[in-house]
């Protein structure tokens, strides 16, 4: 069973992005916000920020004795912020690295897209997707979250993600076995995700 931590926090990111809720379009009104402030708008959508948001907290409640998220909306409002002020920096750094969180995997290319209020997006779809994202997350298990965040959303190569997961505790593994891990993992995401957000015929 998951830490008392952990279900807490997903119970609350659950509500926080019930349909019609104004908590959520407020949370990715600022997101949105942040984005053009460092200009990463037309980069980076918000969905692809929550998300990194909710992994770093997901990965946070999960570890023993971690302290219980007092205010789920405002924590992920900060962490939201650190991400795209880390990717500004990154960027700086290294402009010519693409950032495409999930794309690469054909995951939900077809619905998960840009949701900048000048593209047009209908706002009930992209918080639709963000929910099916995030329960699709939800269902995997802590092995595979990591793998997911580590490879995916940080971009790192198949070495440094079986160096981080050693320093996490986890057993070590052979790099090929470690890849076919993330592939099924990725399989199971993809698979999650449309059981709950089916592709359009």
């Amino acid at each position: 069973m998951p830490p008392a931590t952990l279900q807490r926090f997903n119970s609350e990111v659950t509500v926080l992005l019930k349909p019609k809720n104004p908590a959520a379009r407020s949370l990715l009104a600022f997101i949105r916000r942040d984005l053009r402030q460092f200009h990463l708008h037309g980069n980076i959508s918000e969905t692809d920020i929550f998300i990194q948001a909710y992994l770093r907290g997901f990965e946070y409640c999960s570890k023993e004795g971690a302290e219980p998220i007092r205010n789920v909306r405002a924590w992920l409002r900060q962490t939201a912020f650190n991400i795209i002020r880390e990717e500004s920096r990154r960027r700086q750094r290294a402009p010519q690295v693409s950032y495409d969180v999930l794309a690469e995997n054909d995951l939900g290319r077809s619905q998960l897209t840009q949701a900048s209020d000048e593209w047009g997006l209908d706002p009930d779809i992209v918080e639709a997707d963000m929910r099916a994202i995030v329960t699709a997350l939800a269902r995997l298990s802590a092995r595979e979250q990591r793998i997911i965040h580590l490879r995916t959303l940080q971009g790192l190569a198949w070495k440094d993600v079986q160096q981080h997961l050693e320093t996490m505790g986890e057993p070590p593994l052979r790099l090929d076995i470690l890849r076919k891990q993330g592939q099924r993992a990725l399989e199971r995401l993809r698979k999650e995700y449309h059981t709950l957000r089916p592709p359009k015929p």
